[in-house]
Formats: structure tokens, C-alpha cells, sequence
């Protein structure tokens, strides 16, 4: 910066982005794209198999599941599409299983019976 003044400081980024608006407008579509698709690429990774039924035909079936929704934070989905920190991701999938929808499905309901067990075992 070439101003040591606070007020200056602001007056010249001010300034500067002015003339180069559509500049920094397009760093900042870009640098969130390819974050996004780093976060998206790991969740891909992780997306295996249900832990309840081993399911893996479509990784588009499978979703995240919070073990205790009283310490959900966020959806994953949510997070990813607000361009939340990987970090703050990854803490939140630690929180969570991997299930196919129909098995999220069934836990909701109150169908699946002993699935906390099978997950846990994987």
C-alpha cells in the first residue's frame, strides 16, 4: 500500500477497484468456482458407499447424515454452495455417515432399525 494513513489506505482501494472493477469481479467468480470444485471433488471422494447397506451404483444417490442433529451445524450441500472453508466442511462431515437416499430415508422415519451399529462397524 502506498498510504501509511487508514483513510488513505481506503480512499486508494477504493479508487482502485473502481478502475478495475470488472478485474477483481472476475477473480472472484473464478477463485470461487475453483473452490467449490476442490471441495466438490473431495466429497466425491469420500461419497463410497452407503454405510448402512454398502449401496455404490450412483454416488449421486448417496448423501451425508448427521449421527447427532443436535450438533449439526449446516447441511453439507448449504456449505459448499455459500463457499464455506474446506475446513469447516470437513469438520462438519466428521459429524456425519454416508447413506444411500433410501436409507436416509428410513432412518428418518424410524424404519431402519439398528443402523447405528452397521455404521459403525465400516
Amino acid at each position: 500500500m502506498p498510504y501509511k494513513n487508514p483513510k488513505d489506505q481506503k480512499k486508494y482501494r477504493k479508487r482502485y477497484y473502481e478502475q478495475n472493477r470488472q478485474k477483481a469481479i472476475d477473480y472472484s467468480v473464478n477463485y470461487n468456482k475453483q473452490k467449490k470444485q476442490r471441495i466438490r471433488s473431495l466429497i466425491k471422494e469420500l461419497l463410497i458407499c452407503c454405510q448402512v447397506c454398502g449401496y455404490s451404483k450412483s454416488k449421486r444417490a448417496l448423501c451425508f447424515h448427521h449421527l447427532n442433529p443436535s450438533e449439526k451445524e449446516f447441511t453439507i450441500a448449504l456449505a459448499v454452495n455459500l463457499g464455506y472453508s474446506l475446513n469447516r466442511i470437513k469438520n462438519e462431515i466428521k459429524k456425519c455417515i454416508i447413506v444411500c437416499s433410501n436409507c436416509h430415508a428410513e432412518i428418518h422415519d424410524g424404519s431402519l432399525k439398528n443402523w447405528s451399529n452397521q455404521s459403525e462397524s465400516n
